[in-house]
């Protein structure tokens, strides 16, 4: 992808992460004690836009939190991160969002959102943001904002001609049309077998539910995230199994988010799509080894020398 000047723009959710880690995730109806919880930043959107920017890149992010202490706490991260927030918009009438989170022994996690004003964002609110869009190396998007508004924030890009990342999670169907419109989709298992309408366990499925999103449109290419497999790599030259990192995993909270983040930033640099799956494989290895969303992503120096040692 040939590189242009202007920034990574990701559009989507800011929430609060409220962290208990737990022996394990309670079943219906069972209490359980937990020592300790943490607040930290996150919220699909905000930890991709964080992530672009811990790694290099130039992230703007456009959102909406409430008039809270929140909201406030959300932007001033976002900030330290070196995120142009100047788009976050402050919602009078909804609270921030919320993410509640259970964090088992082996980093398994179990999550809530409360979407809050995250629910807010307006076709309309996009569209004052034409001028902006127009010049944007990458749109990046995830499903924690209303739906007709991703799909409305596609349509504008792709008139635009920006090419446009979509991290399809939390599973959510799609309108058949809005598939030719986008360049990269990064789906985990369930978020594919959603979209595909069928169960994927594993690299061989992975592999039909790729065929099946590249048959429905999607341009250039669909990278199945696997997990402890590891993500597939699907385009019209290539299907790749990329292996995921042997680490041992503490919170995989924000694994995805990075995973996106790091993927948008390496097709910036112009990047190959096998290089860009590689590096955000590393980030996103590295991060699972630390505890929080955006306070467990890696700077680019650490990214670039384990990469390196990996696939010299």
């Amino acid at each position: 992808m040939k590189e242009k000047a202007g920034p990574i723009i990701v559009i989507g959710s800011l929430n609060v992460d409220i962290v208990a880690r737990l022996s394990r995730i309670p079943a219906p109806g069972e209490t359980l004690f937990c020592q300790t919880y943490r607040m930290v930043a996150g919220g699909k959107g905000a930890n991709q836009a964080a992530a672009v920017a811990r790694l290099g890149g130039r992230a703007m992010m456009v959102g909406k939190v409430g008039q809270d202490f929140f909201g406030r706490f959300l932007i001033e991260k976002l900030n330290q991160a070196g995120v142009d927030t100047r788009f976050v918009r402050r919602e009078r009438k909804s609270p921030t969002g919320l993410a509640l989170i259970w964090v088992n022994q082996i980093g398994e996690n179990s999550i809530v959102v409360v979407g809050g004003a995250n629910q807010t964002l307006t076709e309309k609110e996009i569209d004052c943001l034409q001028p902006f869009i127009k010049r944007a190396a990458i749109v990046l998007l995830q499903l924690e904002i209303p739906l007709k508004t991703v799909c409305h924030t596609i349509r504008l890009a792709n008139k635009f001609s920006v090419p446009v990342v979509l991290d399809p999670g939390p599973a959510s169907p799609l309108p058949p049309g809005i598939f030719p419109l986008i360049s990269f989709i990064l789906p985990n298992e369930p978020e594919a077998g959603m979209l595909v309408g069928a169960k994927i366990t594993g690299i061989q499925a992975a592999r039909k539910a790729a065929r099946i999103l590249l048959e429905k449109g999607v341009k250039k290419a669909a990278i199945i995230k696997l997990g402890k497999k590891g993500c597939l790599l699907a385009s019209r030259e290539m299907f790749v199994h990329i292996p995921a990192l042997s680490v041992k995993a503490v919170d995989t909270t924000a694994a995805g988010d990075i995973f996106a983040g790091a993927f948008a930033i390496a097709l910036v640099e112009g990047q190959d799509y096998l290089s860009a799956v590689r590096l955000a494989t590393v980030a996103a290895g590295i991060s699972v080894t630390r505890e929080g969303a955006q306070p467990s992503i890696p700077n680019r120096t650490e990214v670039e020398e384990l990469r390196k040692r990996l696939w010299p």
